[in-house]
């Protein structure tokens, strides 16, 4: 009877902890971008659980670089075409809508030498990143080194490249974060409730 008891305890508790952790990621996956601080929340979207920022500060590639990780995030690394042509539908109703103030962006690859693969940034966990997806324009890639860094030209639907330390006019950059879903499940709350809750089954059940 008291193993019965003991195994009906575990297993209600068992469920207890599957529904705290798939409430946790439900609630902020239903805002999971929301917690990104931004001017305007239309200048942030969710593609396949990651956050894309786009952001209209007119700064060089290499400090667009600096400034995405510093966020925990990286220099968007665009890894299909579904991604890319969400980024671009995106910068393009910016434009249309009077939400933007630049009309390119750099993302987070880039070419060191001439008829190289693409480099791209590491991403959000710091793990190198292999991705055998381009979107260059007709032409493209015609940089390499200094002046081979990537960027999005959403009215013409692909990628060019440019000088990496020369800030230009119209040139913003796309960061890519964590959604908050990923955020909550990294964060140190999430972690010690978990132990908690696992650290009370072991009890009963040993």
């Amino acid at each position: 009877m008291e193993d019965t008891s003991r195994e009906t305890f575990t297993m209600k508790t068992v469920i207890l902890i599957l529904t705290v952790c798939v409430s946790a990621v439900k609630c902020q996956g239903d805002t999971m971008c929301n917690y990104i601080p931004t001017a305007d929340p239309y200048h942030v979207l969710a593609i396949h659980g990651r956050c894309y920022h786009m952001v209209q500060d007119a700064i060089t590639w290499t400090e667009a670089t600096t400034r995405c990780r510093a966020r925990n995030g990286t220099l968007a690394i665009v890894r299909d075409s579904e991604t890319n042509k969400l980024l671009i539908q995106r910068a393009m109703d910016l434009d249309l809508n009077d939400k933007a103030e630049v009309s390119f962006y750099w993302i987070g690859g880039s070419i060191q030498t001439t008829g190289a693969a693409i480099t791209w940034q590491r991403d959000i966990n710091g793990d190198e990143v292999t991705n055998p997806f381009t979107a260059f324009l007709d032409g493209e890639p015609v940089g390499s080194g200094s002046n081979g860094c990537l960027l999005l030209d959403p009215s013409e639907m692909g990628w060019a490249t440019d000088f990496c330390n020369v800030s230009l006019e119209l040139t913003g950059y796309v960061c890519e974060l964590a959604s908050g879903s990923m955020s909550y499940l990294r964060s140190g709350t999430s972690k010690l409730l978990l132990t908690f809750l696992l650290t009370v089954v072991l009890g009963h059940v040993v």
